[in-house]
């Protein structure tokens, strides 16, 4: 059994909602009560607009269950990853790769559309770490979008791996 105070307080509640012209919190509030609407074109409103939006959220989650696949995704991560996944020229023993190189890679990749965060201040060794994160992203989404580019980014580098 619903006590008073309850009832006073959906009572207030649909009043607010009227007085705002929320057609959503009004329709919920009429129906939680159980009465019928002083407003019958703001209720039948709440009811359009919450059926959009669980039509909209249903349509969502379907959509990100299956990874669609169409032909500007696939020429922007193709291009991603050829940017991206190219291995670094061979160093010579001792040598290492500069912050200036690393931080290089991260505009090229930033050129190319992806959403590199600002990374002036980062260090060299965060910038490398960043630029593996970004490296291991664009590889699982080429894995999605194209699988064929990314094999064949993998095999010229592992042939520039051994023909230094």
């Amino acid at each position: 059994m619903i006590d008073e105070k309850s009832i006073a307080r959906m009572f207030r509640r649909r009043q607010e909602a009227l007085s705002k012209r929320d057609a959503v919190a009004y329709y919920r509030a009429c129906s939680a009560e159980g009465v019928e609407p002083e407003d019958v074109d703001l209720f039948e409103q709440g009811a359009l607009e919450l059926d959009l939006l669980e039509e909209r959220i249903s349509n969502e989650q379907v959509d990100e269950q299956k990874p669609a696949v169409n032909v500007e995704d696939r020429e922007y991560w193709s291009r991603l990853t050829i940017t991206a996944c190219t291995r670094f020229p061979e160093t010579e023993p001792g040598e290492r790769i500069s912050e200036r190189e690393i931080k290089g890679e991260l505009g090229k990749i930033r050129k190319d559309g992806y959403p590199v965060k600002p990374y002036s201040h980062l260090t060299r060794g965060e910038a490398w770490e960043y630029l593996l994160q970004i490296k291991a992203h664009v590889a699982s989404q080429a894995e999605i979008h194209c699988p064929d580019v990314l094999a064949r980014v993998r095999d010229a580098n592992e042939q520039a791996r051994y023909l230094r």
